[in-house]
C-alpha cells in the first residue's frame, strides 16, 4: 500500500550566509515537488548529511549568488515513493549526492541517473 505523499514538509532551510546554527531555518510548511517529469523520482529522505563543501559554501556565498532561500546540503540516502523511471520502483533504497542540494527536506525530487541502489548491505546512514 502507498503511503500518501504530502503537500508540504519539514526542511532545513539556507537563509542567508554564515555558519550553520545561524544560516539554516527549521522550516515546517516547505512545499513538496509532487509533479514528476519522465526520468525523475521522488525520494522520502531518511537521511542527510552535512557536507563539508556545503558548509563552506553557506558560510562563503552571498544570498544572490547562492539563490537562497533554498533546502540546505546534498548527500541523502533514502527510499523511492514515486518514480518516472522504469529502473526505479517505489520502495527502492537509494542513495546519492544532490548538485543542487535539497537533501535535508523531507521529500526530494530527483533526476534519475542522480540516485544509486543503496547496497543491500549498507543501513541508511552508511550509504552516506
Amino acid at each position: 500500500m502507498a503511503t500518501a505523499i504530502p503537500d508540504v514538509q519539514s526542511a532545513w532551510v539556507a537563509i542567508s550566509r554564515g555558519s550553520p546554527d545561524k544560516a539554516l531555518s527549521f522550516e515546517e510548511s516547505w512545499p513538496v515537488s509532487k509533479d514528476l517529469s519522465d526520468g525523475q523520482v521522488l525520494v522520502k529522505v531518511q537521511a542527510a548529511a552535512l557536507n563539508p563543501v556545503g558548509h563552506k559554501l553557506l558560510g562563503i556565498l552571498p544570498n544572490f549568488i547562492a539563490g537562497r532561500p533554498h533546502v540546505a546540503e546534498f548527500d541523502l540516502s533514502g527510499v523511492i515513493v514515486a518514480s518516472k523511471d522504469e529502473r526505479f520502483q517505489v520502495g527502492d533504497p537509494v542513495y546519492g549526492w544532490v548538485p543542487s542540494g535539497l537533501s535535508t527536506a523531507a521529500y526530494v525530487c530527483l533526476y534519475s541517473h542522480i540516485p544509486a541502489m543503496q547496497p543491500f548491505h549498507a543501513r541508511r546512514t552508511k550509504a552516506l
